[in-house]
């Protein structure tokens, strides 16, 4: 009993002290308390060291060493799992980096051959000031090339990058427009014609982007055939297919698996290169 100044109150203090029972036990929880977490150190060892080798490989690779790869196999946990999902993402980038450093290698090919003869005409015409007009048509042409090849490449480029327009789409419609444009400019002799087994039936898409696939689908097969380009429009249960073919002797059989691969032109070509190319990735 604790008495306070002036006796208007008090405070009783105790203190249990433990007895020998309670205090082994108490001891015992405690040494199984550490026992158990000393084990789950050791059971979470190995998880500890792959957390920090995924760690370490993505800041490898973060810092540009490209073929750092988690070195995990298969099976394992949610982290192996995740390692090969690192490792999966790591191979798309490269494959992603290798198609820019091909695209941009093949474009400054093709940049070069107009831009060569350009400057071939332009010291043609500083030597010879009166066939300046003879050169001039030879230019112009070259002009066009390079502003048909940028304007390949800008839509080539803007189809990865934008989000395409999702909307009703007659694919008989894009199918007849595209005939009737590609029809009007091909030689005289060759019939672009359409058959249409889809009807009136709409599709969702972004119809621009459609039209562009066909026209160039079009196009080449009226470079290529002997008189007649057919378009087919059908639909199955599931899907809606879309046939260009031509009466032509069609791409050799080792061209077709490069084909749709940029600036990969078959023989006698006079285009881009990039319009397969740009097919392809409509279509994806």
């Amino acid at each position: 009993m604790i008495s306070l100044p002036g006796g208007q109150a008090s405070i009783l203090a105790t203190a249990r002290i433990p007895g020998p029972r309670q205090l082994i036990f108490v001891l015992f929880a405690l040494v199984l308390f550490s026992s158990q977490a000393a084990a789950l150190a050791i059971g979470l060892r190995p998880v500890f060291r792959r957390t920090a080798k995924l760690t370490a490989v993505t800041g490898d690779f973060g810092r540009g060493k490209l073929n750092a790869r988690y070195p995990g196999g298969d099976g394992g946990d949610e982290i192996d799992e995740l390692g090969r999902a690192f490792n999966r993402m790591a191979d798309r980038i490269i494959s992603l980096l290798d198609s820019h450093n091909e695209l941009l290698n093949a474009v400054a090919h093709e940049l070069r051959t107009p831009m060569a003869r350009l400057g071939f005409a332009l010291e043609l015409a500083r030597e010879n000031p009166d066939e300046v007009a003879n050169k001039l048509s030879l230019m112009e042409k070259d002009l066009l090339q390079l502003d048909t090849l940028v304007s390949e490449l800008l839509e080539f480029n803007r189809i990865r990058n934008s989000d395409p327009v999702n909307e009703p789409v007659s694919l008989a419609d894009v199918c007849v427009e595209a005939a009737d444009s590609e029809g009007a400019l091909a030689p005289p002799g060759i019939d672009v014609s359409v058959e249409n087994h889809l009807g009136a039936a709409l599709v969702q898409g972004d119809r621009r982007l459609l039209l562009r696939a066909v026209s160039n689908l079009v196009r080449n097969a009226v470079a290529r055939a002997s008189s007649d380009v057919t378009v087919t429009v059908a639909a199955s249960s599931r899907e809606v297919t879309i046939t260009v073919e031509d009466d032509g002797s069609g791409f050799p059989s080792d061209f077709l698996r490069s084909a749709p691969r940029p600036f990969h032109k078959g023989d006698g070509s006079c285009g881009s290169g990039l319009g397969l190319s740009i097919v392809q990735r409509i279509a994806e």
